[in-house]
């Protein structure tokens, strides 16, 4: 009992279980954490520039209408996340669309990839409006679709818009690209320098000293563990990923 009460290499491997115990827990409750991750990726070619109209004798138009120039913007649209997004998850007052700023209009859309047909994903172009409604009976994990769309205007002026039940936001491609912990440390170690090329306090000098051997043995272990379970660039689906 002396040797098991008194041992310090003993204490400090008790104390290493306990943390990795907790780490583990921790990574499995957010590996199995059933939530909606709607994802976007949005990426623009433009297909014929204002110069080209300039030419004389060369008018561009569609469907006679005369137009300066072409863009082709595609649009993923699918869910990261682990749990289903069904249709009734989409507001009725702020259904999922695509809108244009400025004065572009879109001319035609298409669905080029659907991830299965079971999930009656469709769009439908309102001219009027100047909008294109998406709809789908529901997306499991990695379920969506590739939407392509052709406008005039400027190349950055598409936006995926709509309200998702639950859903704070629809996420871009590069926000999940990252592990949490790793991208955290990412943006918190150059904000940390940057105040350490000012003159720091005698407080908080010694604030960081303290800190430093609290938090270093806890961070150590979790990065190592996110290196295990989340690969530091984490898998978007190949048929979304247009970088």
């Amino acid at each position: 009992m002396e040797w098991f009460q008194f041992n310090p290499w003993l204490n400090l491997i008790f104390l290493l279980l306990a943390v990795f115990s907790i780490l583990i827990s921790i990574v499995i409750y957010f590996k199995n954490k059933k939530e909606k991750i709607p994802c976007k990726s949005i990426q623009s070619f433009p297909l014929i520039q204002n110069s080209l109209s300039e030419i004389d004798d060369v008018e561009i138009s569609f469907k006679g209408q005369p137009i300066e120039n072409l863009t082709l913007t595609k649009i993923a649209f699918w869910n990261y996340g682990s749990d289903t997004i069904y249709k009734n998850d989409i507001a009725s007052v702020d259904k999922l669309r695509l809108e244009m700023d400025g004065a572009g209009r879109f001319l035609n859309a298409e669905i080029h990839y659907r991830s299965r047909k079971t999930n009656n994903a469709s769009i439908k172009l309102d001219r009027q409006k100047n909008l294109i409604e998406i709809n789908f009976e529901y997306f499991d994990k990695n379920d969506g679709i590739v939407i392509y769309a052709y406008h005039s205007g400027h190349a950055k002026d598409v936006h995926l818009k709509g309200t998702i039940k639950s859903v704070p936001n629809i996420t871009n491609t590069s926000q999940i690209e990252a592990p949490i912990i790793t991208s955290t440390l990412d943006r918190l170690i150059p904000e940390w320098l940057e105040r350490r090329m000012r003159k720091p306090s005698l407080i908080s000098s010694i604030l960081e000293f303290l800190a430093f051997f609290i938090i270093v043995p806890i961070i150590i272990p979790s990065v190592l563990l996110e290196l295990i379970f989340f690969p530091i660039k984490r898998k978007v689906p190949s048929e979304f990923d247009f970088g």
